[in-house]
């Protein structure tokens, strides 16, 4: 009994048990034992983020746009991305003097927005809006997902969660809910993937693992580009109450 109850309580992933710290972490990515996607999730866990808290939920990058047409610039912030949505932030930022943006990166909504159609983040969404959101607000295309967050709506800033980079089921309805029309029920995918999440999964898997600038994002999510004098030179700083 009382080694089965240890080993429920066991992290999924065992080198968060063998690796006990964030420096330790750090040598071992630098020296190439870690690689991006272990190391991400690491520093998710030493900075306090775990799987069982939609509010701290653990923060992936966007690397890529989803058409492969776009490498993300990983030194600058979502609302850095595209220069005309920027001028709106920073007019944010002179009126405020705290914060650029009236958002964050990382909500518990955007969690099981992005997936919602796995158990049981359906039903976060079902008691967020009793019932099924706006069809036009739903997650039914990844390309749109990151015009969104990168571009075209100014209060969305998210990032990525884990998932996009390892469970394909997420872009399909495999739970078979009922859709208001059969368009929405599984994630539109770029071309190129040939309607296979497998190989959307694969593809965008194999971008977080070769970039060599992830350490940029980091410093900002997690590193000494969060906050302070550091964080203005950055345009890094969030509404007060999202921290």
């Amino acid at each position: 009994m009382c080694s089965k109850s240890i080993l429920t309580q066991l992290p999924a992933f065992p080198f968060l048990v063998t690796v006990n710290s964030v420096n330790k972490a750090s040598e071992m990515w630098s020296n190439g034992l870690l690689s991006n996607y272990r190391y991400l999730l690491l520093l998710n866990h030493f900075g306090g983020r775990c799987f069982s808290d939609l509010g701290q939920y653990p923060i992936f990058p966007w690397v890529i746009s989803p058409d492969l047409e776009t490498i993300r610039d990983l030194s600058l912030p979502m609302g850095q991305l595209d220069k005309e949505r920027a001028e709106h932030y920073d007019s944010t930022y002179e009126n405020s003097h705290k914060y650029f943006y009236g958002c964050h990166y990382s909500q518990p909504n955007s969690v099981s927005w992005l997936l919602i159609r796995l158990p049981p983040f359906i039903y976060f969404q079902w008691d967020l809006n009793n019932g099924w959101d706006n069809s036009q607000r739903l997650f039914v295309s990844i390309n749109d997902a990151y015009v969104s967050a990168s571009k075209s709506n100014n209060m969305d800033l998210k990032e990525l969660i884990p998932a996009i980079y390892t469970v394909p089921e997420i872009f399909t309805n495999s739970s078979h809910l009922v859709f208001s029309s059969s368009k929405i029920e599984n994630i539109s995918l770029p071309d190129w993937a040939d309607r296979s999440p497998h190989y959307y999964v694969k593809v965008m898997t194999k971008a977080l693992q070769s970039t060599d600038k992830l350490n940029e994002w980091i410093d900002l999510i997690f590193g000494y580009k969060q906050t302070g004098e550091f964080a203005v030179q950055n345009k890094n700083l969030f509404l007060p109450t999202s921290y």
